[in-house]
């Protein structure tokens, strides 16, 4: 079994997924030395559903 971190975590208050959800919305986080787009989206069942995608050059948004 492999105690290995996961790419990335996130904590967040509880109604944070609720907020997102009643706006219909997600959230993008650029990582822009990492070349990393995170995004955070409300799973409906209270808790977040995280989207990570990797980028061979730097980027902002």
């Amino acid at each position: 079994m492999s105690s290995a971190l996961p790419p990335f975590s996130c904590r967040y208050t509880p109604n944070v997924p609720a907020l997102l959800q009643s706006l219909q919305c997600s959230v993008a986080i650029s990582t822009y030395q990492a070349g990393k787009v995170i995004f955070l989206s409300p799973d409906g069942n209270g808790s977040m559903r995280q989207l990570p995608r990797n980028f061979d050059k730097p980027m902002g948004m």
